[in-house]
C-alpha cells in the first residue's frame, strides 16, 4: 500500500488504498485512520495486487469495526475483477458486503 487516502462526506468514511495490498506493504499499516460513528466504505480502486497478508488485513480491519461499538458497518467498494476473483475464492465476500459502482449490493455479510 503506497498511500492511503481518505474523505469523510455524510457520515462515511471512505478509505481509498493504493498500490498492492500484500504482505511487504500491509505490515506499514495502522488503523488510526477509522473514524468512529460512521460507515466504513474500503475502496480496491487503486489496489492492483492483492495476496493472503492482504485478505487477512481487509478481515482484520472488518473485526476492528464490527467489534468496536462506535463503528456502524463497513463494506467494499470500486472492487476490480481481478481483486473480486480473490475475494470470492476466499470466501471473503461471504464475510464483507461488496457494493458494485452502481451502489448495488452484491454480497451480504452473513
Amino acid at each position: 500500500m503506497r498511500k492511503i487516502s481518505i474523505s469523510n462526506p455524510n457520515d462515511t468514511t471512505t478509505i481509498y488504498l493504493h498500490g498492492e495490498l500484500t504482505r511487504s506493504e500491509v505490515k506499514k499499516y495502522n488503523k488510526s485512520f477509522l473514524q468512529p460513528d460512521s460507515d466504513i466504505n474500503v475502496s480496491l480502486k487503486y489496489v492492483h495486487n492483492i495476496d493472503s497478508a492482504g485478505v487477512g488485513f481487509l478481515l482484520k480491519l472488518y473485526k476492528s469495526v464490527i467489534s468496536a461499538d462506535n463503528f456502524n458497518s463497513i463494506h467494499l467498494i470500486d472492487v476490480s475483477s481481478k481483486i473480486r476473483v480473490i475475494l470470492e475464492l476466499t470466501q471473503v465476500d461471504q464475510i464483507l458486503e461488496i457494493i458494485d459502482n452502481n451502489n448495488q449490493q452484491i454480497a451480504i455479510a452473513s
